[in-house]
């Protein structure tokens, strides 16, 4: 079992949420207004709270083409960003070592310390290219918890599951959690995820989200992916309200749309190979994955102020100065839509000839 507080082990929570109402027929229970709304509200059903677990049997029916999940083993919140803060509400305090790489995901890094805990990050090898045993090289014994975000960002590259599983299996000996990140995860196949490895391992956890793949960014939905003995304490410090009602229906539907995602990543791959394609002098794009929706450029000049140029031209991205190890002269950038992508080409092309 991974390094749960004690503080949150040996409480019990005090809540009169109830997540199963089967038995009563009239409720006098929950804080809600049944008894009269606003006129704009009177048709949506949104006078109750969220409580309808259609989406965790859909995510079951999901998952079961790679992995043999329970609705049990699942955790709804508002966006995997949140479900991150609240790993870290169960299993960091003062003292607690996390270990990550850089470049990663910066905010789960940052929450980590404000937390209490202490965020160090193992370089990566040849082109930002992930290598397991580096760092399993910097684990400890001592560390709670390994970060991984897959797919990587910024670099959008695919870690292999063979590499996930082989951290898993070492962080085990010392119960350490593998949290991973795959907020990006429905761009690389299902069966690459590390949810295919929660029944066989009960130190991992894996986060995914509806907003980037499916387009749900505005709704905040996200879900977690663990062991029910893991899932059973975090409802400590949750409630069964998060996801909201409209969140959840339209998970039910967009999980239903079966050859949507195939399409995306022929959508993703087409756009990101002429880019890929291109040639520059100056500018360096990170190891990568053709499926995965963002991409990491770097200027030879360690000075130039990449984000800031490309602004200049139009062209917004995220500076490598908002990542652990990257400095202003990368940036991550989302690739663009096919309309935009001949305007964004010449763009590159003007800031690489710049020195």
């Amino acid at each position: 079992m991974i390094k749960i507080k004690p503080s949150v082990i040996a409480n019990q929570k005090m809540t009169y949420a109830r997540e199963n109402k089967l038995h009563i027929r009239i409720d006098c229970s929950d804080g809600i207004n049944d008894l009269l709304l606003p006129e704009c509200c009177s048709k949506a059903d949104l006078a109750e709270y969220p409580q309808d677990n259609t989406l965790l049997d859909e995510l079951v029916l999901y998952w079961k083409q790679a992995a043999e999940i329970r609705k049990d083993m699942l955790l709804l919140g508002n966006g995997s960003q949140q479900l991150l803060y609240l790993v870290n509400k169960l299993l960091i305090e003062k003292g607690t070592d996390v270990l990550g790489y850089a470049p990663q995901y910066s905010s789960y890094g940052s929450d980590v310390v404000f937390c209490g805990g202490a965020y160090r990050a193992c370089s990566t090898g040849e082109n930002y290219r992930f290598e397991a045993a580096r760092l399993l090289e910097q684990m400890k014994s001592t560390d709670t918890v390994i970060y991984i975000d897959n797919p990587n960002n910024p670099t959008g590259q695919c870690i292999a599951l063979e590499q996930i599983e082989y951290i898993v299996k070492e962080a085990a000996k010392d119960h350490i959690c593998v949290l991973v990140d795959e907020a990006y995860g429905e761009y690389m196949p299902v069966e690459n995820s590390a949810v295919t490895l929660i029944k066989e391992y009960d130190n991992i956890i894996v986060l995914r989200t509806f907003s980037k793949g499916f387009g749900l960014a505005g709704l905040r939905l996200g879900y977690l992916v663990s062991n029910p003995e893991i899932i059973r304490e975090m409802k400590k410090l949750t409630t069964p309200y998060d996801g909201n009602i409209l969140a959840r229906r339209m998970g039910v539907r967009v999980l239903k749309e079966k050859n949507f995602l195939l399409n995306l990543r022929k959508t993703v791959r087409s756009i990101k190979l002429p880019i890929l394609y291109t040639s520059f002098t100056h500018l360096k794009i990170a190891c990568t994955d053709l499926h995965v929706p963002i991409l990491l450029f770097s200027h030879v000049d360690p000075d130039f102020e990449l984000a800031e140029a490309l602004a200049e031209k139009g062209l917004g991205t995220v500076s490598g100065q908002n990542f652990y190890c990257l400095g202003a002269n990368a940036v991550r950038m989302r690739i663009p839509t096919r309309g935009d992508l001949d305007e964004v080409l010449k763009i590159l092309r003007k800031i690489d000839q710049m020195k």
